[in-house]
């Protein structure tokens, strides 16, 4: 028979015998009541350790598990856990308590969580519902504290040939919804010169644009854009019809911040 505050009932008549570990029947003998409530008290304390975050996760990131105090026997509507994650999470991870089935942890029913919702060494609370499929709904609804990333070209980068080289680049990873913008310095000091820029992560464009400008007459382009689970690092490319261009590092003189990218995870 299942134990614990799980299984207690909000009818006090029903607790006599809701917990096999507890005896509060009527007419229980004077020399039970002290084991019961030490059991009582034990049941609080497992309780307590299962909502405290001090349960740490195992498995791997995208299955779950994890051993609880309370020990649930089954997955019941409105069970709650507290957990501390031994890994960072992938997309669509599951999670499995006390050798129980695995289902999935989602933000509401039907919703999965998306990779790197929970960080390494986070705590984040549970709890499992009978709604839908079944599926442990995670209490916050709240993302993580986003990701931001910024980074520039050290030195020119001189366009050698008519074919793309690239500027600013991002090591952002594969997951997430990212938003993206920045801008890239050209120059072409001998020639009026044609560029073409496109910001993208190899394989998808999510902005681009074409500028047209007189010979040694700096000219700054500026891109945006939002990228999902992007297939390798974002970054602006640039092509012209010119041999001679260059992507400026520091054509402002300020610091080497003339062309630069930052990416920031939004979801």
């Amino acid at each position: 028979m299942a134990t614990g505050v799980q299984v207690w009932s909000v009818a006090p008549v029903t607790n006599a015998t809701a917990d096999s570990n507890i005896n509060f029947a009527e007419g229980m003998a004077s020399s039970q009541l002290y084991d019961s409530c030490r059991a009582l008290m034990s049941s609080v304390a497992k309780w307590r350790d299962d909502h405290n975050g001090t349960v740490v996760t195992s498995g791997t990131t995208l299955a779950y598990t994890a051993i609880t105090n309370q020990v649930e026997g089954s997955l019941v509507n409105g069970y709650e856990v507290t957990l501390q994650f031994h890994a960072t999470n992938d997309v669509n991870a599951t999670l499995a308590v006390d050798g129980l089935a695995a289902s999935p942890l989602q933000l509401y029913a039907g919703k999965n969580v998306v990779g790197q919702d929970f960080p390494l060494g986070s705590i984040q609370c549970f709890t499992y519902t009978t709604s839908g499929t079944g599926q442990w709904i995670w209490h916050s609804y709240t993302r993580p504290i986003l990701s931001a990333i910024t980074n520039s070209i050290s030195a020119d980068v001189a366009m050698t040939s008519t074919g793309f080289f690239d500027g600013p680049t991002i090591a952002q990873g594969s997951t997430g919804t990212w938003f993206a913008s920045g801008t890239i310095t050209l120059n072409n000091p001998l020639i009026g010169a044609t560029w073409n820029c496109k910001l993208w992560d190899g394989t998808t464009v999510i902005a681009s644009g074409e500028h047209t400008a007189p010979a040694n007459f700096p000219s700054i382009v500026a891109l945006s854009g939002i990228l999902t689970n992007p297939a390798a690092n974002i970054k602006i490319s640039v092509s012209s019809n010119s041999t001679n261009t260059v992507i400026k590092a520091n054509q402002s003189g300020v610091g080497n911040t003339d062309s630069t990218l930052t990416a920031i995870r939004v979801g």
